[in-house]
């Protein structure tokens, strides 16, 4: 495949061919194997995501080590951190040099903008309205 292009080359390079560049979610390292085994076997880069959850279970240096290996050995292999919710996961997604960041916001308040988990868990500017003292030195 040629000397290593970074994500962005290959998405222009899929572009210009009309070609898409798989993205497989994995929770553990013999997912992981097993995708990049595949993709190496046809000939094709890959696109390893790992969600919030997915990083919590695996593990964040874990997963970046495990993607290095194999682009050390000139595999088109390249990093998602797929469904982002929070500030300090995207940064430690930034900070282990992930290949692209994905923040969910599906779950936003529209009020304030904070990212929730799910519908159940209120918005702080919920609980703001009803217990003001909460986190006034943090807020804006």
């Amino acid at each position: 495949m040629g000397p290593m292009k970074n994500l962005r080359d290959w998405l222009a390079w899929a572009k210009e061919k009309n070609v898409a560049i798989g993205h497989f979610n994995v929770s553990d390292s013999e997912g992981f194997k097993a995708v990049v085994a595949a993709a190496n076997e046809l000939g094709v880069p890959v696109i390893i995501g790992v969600s919030e959850g997915e990083r919590s279970f695996l593990g964040v240096a874990e997963i970046r080590a495990l993607v290095s290996v194999e682009q050390g050995k000139g595999l088109p292999v390249f990093l998602n951190a797929d469904h982002t919710y929070s500030i300090p996961a995207s940064m430690e997604a930034i900070d282990q040099k992930f290949d692209a960041l994905i923040i969910d916001g599906a779950n936003h308040c529209r009020r304030c903008g904070e990212v929730r988990r799910s519908d159940r868990r209120r918005p702080l500017c919920a609980l703001r309205r009803e217990y003001p003292w909460i986190d006034q030195d943090r807020r804006t």
